[in-house]
């Protein structure tokens, strides 16, 4: 599982590329590399590309799994959005799954899409997040 961070520094936000196939044991890492990165900043908006990425074999052990991952690392997240960009129904369903899960978990608003320009659109639209 392989991650490429690009700060959007115009739109800033943080577009997280992700390929490969997914490797819960990678996970804590690729968090690593995320919150070390020199554009890291709590509360930026981050946009999770998963457009060319294999989920393999998550099931719903995994994914609760992945949601107390994201308990573990809310803090350091802060509020603001997450988008988790999609390009199959499998992806959708995974995406919605994990947020339904971790609805109650954090400060961050989380939505799936499949449409990088409705992604964005609602990503960058400033919004109070509870």
């Amino acid at each position: 599982m392989n991650w490429m961070i690009d700060f959007k520094k115009r739109e800033n936000y943080i577009k997280i590329s992700c390929e490969g196939i997914f490797v819960f044991e990678d996970l804590s890492g690729q968090c690593d590399q995320l919150f070390s990165h020199r554009s890291w900043k709590q509360d930026i908006g981050l946009l999770f590309d998963f457009s060319n990425f294999d989920f393999g074999t998550i099931d719903l052990n995994v994914s609760r799994m992945v949601v107390t991952r994201y308990q573990e690392i809310s803090e350091l997240l802060g509020s603001g959005k997450v988008v988790l960009l999609m390009n199959s129904a499998l992806g959708f369903g995974l995406g919605r799954q994990f947020q339904i899960l971790s609805e109650d978990t954090g400060h961050r608003k989380i939505e799936v899409f499949n449409d990088e320009a409705k992604a964005l659109t609602w990503l960058l639209t400033k919004t109070e997040i509870h």
